[in-house]
Formats: structure tokens, sequence, C-alpha cells
């Protein structure tokens, strides 16, 4: 997969290198997710935006998934994903993905 991170042991830190933005320079639509993830948790909403403006609706996507997948497991159905919402999901990452390039290579 071409967005596939590889990690790289960096003293106490473990940096997140993107393939993506390795072989192209340019950031990949994810890249930032988690350190603005990491922010988010800690309080600090201003600075998790800039690193990536889908962050925080595309956890919440990922919680809905799993209850979804969950109560079908439960009552023992198929689960559906429905259309509308796999394309706002890949709406929201080409948005999140032209954030990148406004907010500049700081926020990569």
């Amino acid at each position: 997969m071409i967005f596939y991170p590889l990690l790289i042991s960096k003293g106490d830190e473990l940096e997140i290198s993107c393939m993506f933005k390795s072989l192209t320079g340019y950031p990949c639509p994810t890249c930032g997710m988690s350190r603005s993830f990491k922010l988010f948790v800690f309080g600090d909403f201003q600075e998790s935006i800039k690193y990536s403006l889908i962050t925080i609706p595309l956890y919440i996507f990922y919680f809905y998934l799993f209850l979804q997948s969950f109560k079908a497991l439960v009552l023992k159905r198929d689960f559906g994903i429905n259309k509308t919402l796999t394309w706002l999901f890949f709406i929201a990452l080409l948005i999140g993905w032209g954030w990148k390039f406004i907010m500049g290579p700081v926020y990569y």
C-alpha cells in the first residue's frame, strides 16, 4: 500500500515516516493524523486542527463503523457500508489533503 508508514526509531520518540512523502516530497492525505490526534487528546485543539483538519471527524466515523459492525455481529446480520458515508469519507480525505498544502510543510 502506497501510504504504508515506515517506523523509524529516533531517540526516545518514534517517528513515523510516510513512504508517499519519501517518494514524492508531498504529504499523503493521512500525514499528521497521529500528531493531530495526540494534540487533541491533550487538549491542544488549535494545533490539532493545523496538523489535520479531518482527524476528529475521521475518528468519529471509525467509532461509528465499530458500533455498526458490533451491532451486525450481535444481531447476526450482514454489515454493509453506506455508499453516501463512503463518498463523504473520501471527500473529507481530499479536503484534509488540501488543508495540508494550505498550512504548509511545517504541518506535514
